[in-house]
């Protein structure tokens, strides 16, 4: 499962990265967060992690009951947040973000909320969709902002309703 998630890690970062440059763009994308249940488990400790084609860009650790978090992400680039905590499956979310050709804006926001899974929830859904990325942020041209692909997240979830589902009736 470790594997997979490695994969579509580097899937997201590296391989939609291919032939798009970065360095010509001094537009920010600024993500502020919310875990809801960061500060939940044995463990207090929650680690939000950025990843870029060159690996790990930046870690935020969620400590003593903290939920809110805040990343600067450049333009025109691929990234990856990973979301981990001990005793909760991990939670991936791919962002593009590539804007319009000579875009005037120099800032962006992007605000979500999500909470992590516990293991022992997860028991009867199906463990290789829990390993694809939560959600997918891109710029939406048509609302001239950035949003998660509401389709792609909304199916995900369907999947793993009707994984658990299909679990339960066989027992």
């Amino acid at each position: 499962m470790k594997t997979i998630a490695i994969t579509l890690i580097l899937f997201c970062t590296t391989f939609l990265s291919v032939g798009r440059s970065n360095d010509d763009t001094l537009s920010s994308l600024t993500i502020d967060g919310v875990i809801a249940n960061a500060g939940t488990g044995t463990d207090k400790e929650c680690r939000v992690e950025l990843w870029s084609s060159k690996g790990v860009v930046d870690t935020v650790i969620l400590k003593k009951g903290k939920t809110k978090f805040r990343l600067n992400l450049r333009c025109n680039s691929y990234y990856t947040i990973k979301i981990s905590k001990k005793g909760f499956i991990d939670r991936l979310i791919c962002i593009d973000t590539a804007i319009p050709e000579g875009y005037d804006e120099d800032s962006f926001r992007f605000r979500f909320e999500t909470e992590l899974l516990e293991m022992s929830a997860a028991k009867g859904m199906n463990k290789d969709m829990l390993d694809f990325p939560a959600a997918i942020v891109h710029y939406q041209q048509s609302q001239d902002y950035f949003d998660y692909n509401r389709a792609y997240t909304d199916n995900l979830k369907q999947q793993l309703n009707v994984s658990a589902d299909l679990t339960q009736n066989t027992k």
